[in-house]
């Protein structure tokens, strides 16, 4: 906790941006292959009011499907760059084109509208900001040290006479049948 250091204007702004600013309301088809996620989009930009049943219909995402599409407001900076990207750029009822996440993850967004921003001034919150933050910061070191430390440490199994992580020789020979754990 103590080696947690919050920015200022990178750190704060972004997190009073992402915590309280305005959102674009969207409805999403998610989609696993090109092919389908190119014919569902001609299809909702012929006919943008059919977005809903396509989306139940096509998309691969249960939650969403069951809901006509819905998924909660988009921030910024909330950690999905293209598709914030996208949203933002869109108008209300304009259906984006399709968005590539990962090798195979396709998403149409149509968006609905924006929401007001939640909080105008920072300082309202400032306090709070910090405080989760630096949360989130020693969240992330701890997921790190916890990465190193599996990458890093020897695990010996006395009982089924195991050893896993990271094994090097020092000296000598392995003699025959030997698995690395002395009885």
């Amino acid at each position: 906790g103590d080696k947690a250091e919050v920015t200022e204007e990178e750190d704060m702004h972004k997190a009073f941006v992402r915590n309280f600013g305005p959102r674009v309301e969207v409805k999403m088809i998610m989609l696993d292959n090109h092919r389908r996620a190119n014919d569902v989009w001609q299809q909702a930009s012929l006919n943008p009011n059919d977005f809903d049943r396509l989306a139940r219909e096509h998309s691969v995402d249960p939650t969403s499907r069951a809901m006509n599409g819905a998924i909660p407001p988009i921030a910024r900076y909330s950690g999905e760059p293209k598709i914030e990207q996208a949203a933002f750029s869109l108008k209300p009822g304009e259906i984006s084109g399709i968005i590539q996440k990962g090798h195979s993850g396709y998403f149409i967004l149509k968006c609905v509208g924006y929401t007001e921003q939640i909080v105008q001034n920072i300082e309202e919150v400032r306090e709070q900001l910090h405080t989760d933050l630096v949360e989130e910061k020693v969240q992330e070191g701890v997921a790190a040290l916890f990465e190193n430390l599996k990458k890093t440490s020897t695990v010996d199994n006395f009982w089924n006479h195991t050893r896993t992580g990271n094994i090097r020789q020092v000296s000598g020979q392995v003699q025959p049948g030997f698995n690395g754990v002395r009885p």
